[in-house]
């Protein structure tokens, strides 16, 4: 398996019984200049390995009280300070997808990457995923979120695209990235459960096979996405590094929006 972020070195343990067992270790190329929390769910896929495998319960232990990422109360701030989808410049899905051809052209310091419909401007050199580039990748993660691969069926960041429930934020409904700390508690919680992907539905994907379609976001999907959207913000430089919104994505999210009202409209009328 190639790794291109990381190296793959040979080592020697041992095991509870004493054997010595030949193994390997992945090391980062580039270490990253402080520490960062990970997200909850890295850490239950590391627990919950660590348990499988038979790992000492004092192990097991450590490892489960490594503090994990929530986003501070400057970062809730930065997220409600992002510009709603009609004050920004629109951007086509080609257009986004055309500054990668330019940017590799004119040898750019800089890409665009997109998330929940907002185009980000990221140094190049800070950016650490290159399949993240010129594309919307809120499905894309989203299927990282539910287990399932990557690179299968992937949407490359055209629509349809995968939605909050509109009914979740109708009070904020131009702002997808709304969010406070009791939201993200609640949807934190959540990822203690089994993943639910019964909100998904059956779709064809790009290779003509039958796939699972990221239909709509659940809440701790979207508290999800939105660790992604602090971490590219931070990337970004903060609200000045959004340079777009990508108009596919607004033009679906307000039909979302309309049918809901819509509907919640028609069942106060039959009440």
């Amino acid at each position: 398996m190639s790794e291109p972020r990381y190296f793959k070195e040979q080592v020697v343990v041992q095991a509870y019984d004493g054997r010595e067992i030949e193994a390997f270790v992945y090391t980062a190329k580039k270490p990253k200049p402080k520490e960062a929390p990970c997200s909850k769910r890295y850490l239950k896929i590391l627990v919950d390995g660590a348990k499988e495998a038979g790992l000492s319960p004092d192990y097991i232990a450590k490892l489960a009280a490594i503090p994990t990422y929530s986003p501070s109360q400057h970062t809730i701030r930065t997220r409600e300070s992002l510009p709603v989808m009609a004050q920004l410049p629109q951007m086509t899905v080609a257009e986004l997808a055309a500054s990668k051809d330019k940017a590799s052209a004119s040898d750019s310091e800089h890409v665009l990457v997109a998330l929940l419909g907002y185009v980000m401007r990221i140094p190049s050199a800070k950016l650490d995923f290159r399949s993240h580039i010129a594309r919307d990748i809120s499905g894309r993660m989203t299927r990282q979120r539910r287990g399932l691969a990557l690179d299968r069926d992937d949407d490359l960041g055209r629509p349809p695209f995968i939605l909050p429930r509109p009914s979740s934020l109708l009070s904020q409904p131009n702002r997808l990235a709304a969010g406070d700390g009791a939201s993200w508690e609640e949807a934190m919680a959540e990822q203690e459960r089994p993943n639910d992907t019964a909100s998904g539905s059956r779709s064809r994907g790009s290779g003509g096979g039958e796939s699972e379609n990221v239909g709509c976001l659940s809440r701790e999907e979207h508290a999800f996405l939105l660790c992604w959207l602090d971490h590219y913000l931070s990337k970004a430089g903060g609200v000045e590094g959004v340079v777009a919104y990508l108009s596919e994505f607004r033009e679906q999210w307000e039909r979302a929006v309309s049918y809901t009202h819509l509907r919640a409209h028609e069942t106060e009328a039959d009440l």
